[in-house]
């Protein structure tokens, strides 16, 4: 499964795509991901090229329902 900005991913396993890669985004572009797994199952992520530019933010959110 190939996942493009903004899309929710479900399933085992899948593919991120970054818009515009390997050349810059659009000035003010926002990308964002939404990945949820199955209750009990984690999620691993692999990175081949990763950059942020200054300024930028990675926001890594943890929800743990009980």
């Amino acid at each position: 499964m190939c996942a493009e900005c903004g899309s929710s991913v479900t399933g085992t396993q899948g593919v991120l795509l970054s818009p515009n890669y390997p050349l810059n985004y659009n000035n003010n572009h926002e990308c964002i991901y939404s990945i949820q797994s199955q209750p009990g199952k984690g999620i691993q992520l692999k990175a081949r090229t990763f950059e942020l530019e200054a300024g930028d933010v990675l926001k890594v959110c943890h929800q743990l329902l009980i």
